[in-house]
Formats: C-alpha cells, structure tokens, sequence
C-alpha cells in the first residue's frame, strides 16, 4: 500500500512538472539550454518538443547502459516509461491545454516564466525527494561522473553548454526562432537554487507522510 502511494504522488508530480516545462516554454523568453534543445530540433524538424524528449532522454538511458554495462540495473529501465510519461505530459499541455497563450507584452511573458521556474523548481524536487525513479539525464551524469572522477556539477554544466551550442547552432543554420535568450540565464540562476530550498522543505513534508526512503543507487 505504502508502495502504490509513493507511485501514485510521485506520477502526480511528474505530470506538474511536466505542465510546468510546457508553460515556461510558452513563455517564449528562453528555456534550459536542455530544453532549448528539444525546441530547436523541434523547430528544425517538425517533430513534437515532448517526443524529442523522449529521444533524448532515451538516449541518455542506453548512454547509462553503455557506461554501467553489466552494472546496469534492470530497475533503472523504468527511466524509459518515465520519459515516455513526461514527453507527453509536455506534448499534452503545449500543444493543446496551453496552445491559445499567445501574450504580447514582454513583462508579463517573463512573469510567467518566473512562476512556470518556481512550480517547475517546486515539483522536481518532489520528484526528486520520493526517489522512485531518477530523470534520465542526472542519472547518465551521475553515472559520468563516477566513471571519470568529475564532480556532477561540472559535468552537468558541461551538458548545458553542449546542449546550448547546439541550439544555437540549429538557430543560425536553420535561421530559427532563439530559444537560448534571457530566460535561459534566468533559469540557471532560480532553478538550482530554489531546488535546493523545496528539497530542504519538502524531505519532511514527505517523510511524515510515510513515502520517504533511502536512494537505492550506490
């Protein structure tokens, strides 16, 4: 019983923090170069944002299988129906329940980025703290990050700027619409630290409620 409540809150979540990557994006003043990626080669290809996600973090789920080899944990599958989830939640609330917010006035776009950055803050870190499954992304730069010695903060900045590049190379190639912009920078300042706070807040939020448990990776 115990089990099925902490996979019940932890999909519910998911799907906020979907909802909330959708609404940021909406937003237009820029994303995480992460997603800011998934826009570019939405934009350069036609495809959903939410199913280049699901690309993407695919990938970093046999990039993880690729490091780990037979270390690999079969638990660590339920990755793929976690990016299956979160993809469509985002393709869900992008491209129908958020399709008609079209704001003009520049102020108000970047509000709404600032509350889309402190929801989608607040639900990671639930996420997060319930620990049920990892996001594809942390865990291939966790994994990384044993196998070369790096600190996870470095080599998570690292994919940022991959990620970054390659957006703004799809942008001046494909003459796109620029999804790296303030916002990006404004990401990286509120998201990390405000992740920082929720966790602090919520780890006994969620204990009391009976679903905290230890990490299971080593």
């Amino acid at each position: 019983m115990k089990t099925a409540k902490r996979i019940l809150v932890w999909v519910i979540l998911l799907i906020f923090t979907g909802m909330s990557a959708a609404l940021a994006m909406k937003a237009a003043v820029g994303v995480s170069a992460w997603d800011a990626m998934s826009q570019s080669i939405s934009m350069t290809t036609g495809i959903k944002i939410g199913t280049v996600a699901i690309g993407t973090n695919t990938l970093c789920v046999l990039l993880q299988l690729l490091l780990l080899r037979k270390n690999f944990r079969v638990r660590e599958l339920l990755q793929i129906p976690l990016t299956i989830a979160s993809g469509s939640v985002i393709n869900f609330f992008y491209y129908d329940v958020f399709s008609a917010i079209a704001i003009k006035q520049y102020i108000l776009n970047v509000l709404l980025l600032i509350l889309a950055y402190l929801i989608l803050a607040f639900f990671i870190s639930g996420v997060t703290v319930i620990n049920v499954v990892i996001f594809p992304l942390e865990g291939f730069v966790s994994e990384l990050s044993k196998k070369t010695g790096q600190s996870f903060g470095k080599l998570r900045l690292l994919v940022d700027v991959v990620c970054a590049a390659i957006s703004l190379g799809l942008t001046f190639l494909f003459s796109l619409q620029f999804t790296i912009r303030e916002g990006t920078l404004l990401g990286m300042v509120m998201l990390g630290p405000l992740i920082g706070v929720f966790i602090k807040w919520l780890v006994p939020v969620i204990k009391r409620m009976g679903l905290l448990v230890e990490s299971n990776r080593d």
